[in-house]
């Protein structure tokens, strides 16, 4: 009997979008098997181990990368980019559903060549230990600096899906304070650049919407030739 191990990247997907409901993930699962003419149909091993009670599969005729470009092309609303850590075989990437984000990997299907399978299930909550709100953060001189903006700089990483690399510098520049009124944008609070109380509760939440980091980027642009 032949072996199948899942890659590195099926063991550690993750995310920090907003959670969704198991519904959301039956909806995606439909939509996906339409789109790709696929069948829902239960996960083969070893993909019954990965993932929550609330995973569905899609079963498609194709390779995984033709399947990925239907996909893209499908009218499904994708975050973004297809992205893959260590086999591009295996790619994710998340359909954004109304209670939030659905995660889904496209891969090739256990010892049936030419066969590839949608694997879709819940998000789980974005939340995380939020520190204690200490201090209204903003740009100034000199520079704020401190652990609170390191943290503060890591989580807009973290919810702009950007790679921490080595975490923040800890000093608010115009930077950070671009990804702020980002983020502020997007979650419904007013873009002042200013991290007050309700935005740092608002950033440290479960509820804490994805904001696109090309976004910050143009504000930076914008703001330094303002000056």
């Amino acid at each position: 009997m032949s072996r199948f191990l899942l890659p590195v990247c099926a063991l550690l997907w993750g995310g920090v979008l907003a959670a969704t409901s198991p519904a959301d993930v039956d909806r995606a699962a439909n939509a996906v098997a339409v789109n790709l003419n696929g069948v829902i149909r239960p996960c083969p091993s070893p993909f019954q181990l990965l993932g929550t009670a609330n995973r569905r599969c899609v079963a498609a005729d194709g390779s995984s990368t033709l399947t990925r470009q239907l996909l893209s092309v499908s009218g499904l609303n994708l975050y973004g980019g297809w992205r893959s850590d260590d086999d591009p075989a295996y790619v994710y990437n998340w359909i954004q559903m109304p209670s939030g984000y659905v995660k889904v990997m496209v891969a090739p299907f256990p010892n049936r060549p030419g066969s590839t399978l949608v694997f879709l299930d819940v998000t789980a909550s974005s939340a995380v230990t939020a520190p204690a709100f200490r201090r209204t953060l903003r740009l100034s001189t000199p520079r704020m600096n401190g652990a609170d903006v390191v943290a503060l700089q890591n989580r807009l990483m973290d919810v702009s899906k950007v790679a921490r690399g080595a975490g923040g510098d800890g000093w608010f520049g115009p930077v950070t304070e671009a990804n702020v009124i980002a983020f502020q944008s997007t979650n419904g609070l007013a873009p002042s650049g200013v991290v007050d109380r309700a935005t740092w509760t608002k950033l440290f939440s479960s509820t804490a919407r994805f904001f696109d980091p090309k976004l910050a980027k143009a504000i930076a642009e914008r703001n330094k030739v303002a000056k």
